[in-house]
């Protein structure tokens, strides 16, 4: 990659919602391979809930509840944080999201923050 330029952003318009682009999606999901697809929680409302799914999709698991439970991940920043340092640490090269015409446009942004911060490839369905 040059500096300066960042990778693709590829965006795939299903108005069909056909399931066979969405199998496609999750069986491209392979994070050795450098390659993570995330298919966001539909109802969950909270701001971090696409950094959780995205953690999920890494494996990665938030503690439940209790002490030690940290105030970082009801938080957007904090949350997206560690989503960048797993990303950049697993060596992702490519970012899968499903549905991304249900997420709100604030929630559309931080998949395009992610390809700035951590320099990945971007591919909305």
């Amino acid at each position: 990659m040059q500096v300066g330029v960042l990778p693709a952003v590829t965006v795939l318009v299903d108005k069909d919602d056909h399931p066979s682009w969405t199998a496609a999606s999750h069986a491209a999901h392979d994070p050795v391979l450098g390659r993570l697809t995330v298919d966001p929680s539909p109802a969950n409302g909270a701001p971090a809930a696409l950094a959780h799914d995205l953690l999920y999709a890494l494996g990665k698991r938030l503690p439940q509840g209790g002490e030690t439970y940290g105030t970082w991940a009801d938080s957007q920043r904090p949350a997206l944080d560690a989503v960048a340092a797993w990303i950049l640490t697993h060596r992702i090269g490519h970012l899968i999201v499903c549905r991304t015409d249900h997420l709100t446009t604030a929630r559309q942004q931080q998949p395009l923050a992610l390809r700035e911060r951590c320099g990945i490839r971007l591919s909305l369905l």
